[in-house]
């Protein structure tokens, strides 16, 4: 991965989805904040993840690269699916956060588990904490995006 596709990949996979919080707080989006919040960092995550995903099979990227974004416009979709149609409420931090891990760990050293796990943890633990997910919830979350790799693995091969 090239220092460009880092940047551009943390353009369309961190700063858009986080412009959600500035944007509901700017224009009061939704009766309730929190809810307000939910449905604006969901438009904003589609918008970064298929904005990526359009510039991956646009112009020459790496296979790591169209690996993640094709995993995550799979992952976005698979939750809203099961979120709005199902009414699950599965998480999509943890959903954002599996893959990602476990690609990093698989393809530039096995040590990168140790961060990995702790990452995971801290997620599971907080969503807990403060009550914003149950622990199916966070599995499921979990499950979606270590599907939608192994999808995104068969599409672009092994690499």
């Amino acid at each position: 991965m090239t220092l460009r596709e880092l940047l551009l990949c943390e353009l369309f996979l961190l700063l858009i989805p986080m412009a959600a919080y500035p944007i509901r707080e700017i224009f009061h989006i939704g009766k309730d904040r929190r809810k307000g919040q939910r449905s604006t960092a969901l438009v904003c995550s589609a918008i970064g993840y298929l904005c990526g995903f359009l510039w991956s099979i646009l112009t020459p990227c790496s296979w790591l690269v169209h690996i993640l974004f094709l995993s995550y416009v799979i992952s976005i979709a698979a939750l809203l699916i099961l979120n709005a149609v199902f009414k699950l409420r599965a998480s999509g931090h943890a959903c954002s956060t599996t893959a990602p891990v476990f690609l990093l760990t698989w393809k530039l050293h096995p040590l990168f588990i140790i961060p990995s796990v702790l990452l995971i943890a801290a997620v599971y633990r907080f969503s807990l904490k403060l009550s914003r997910h149950t622990l199916p919830q966070l599995l499921i979350g979990s499950a979606v995006s270590l599907l939608a790799c192994g999808i995104s693995l068969l599409t672009y091969g092994l690499g």
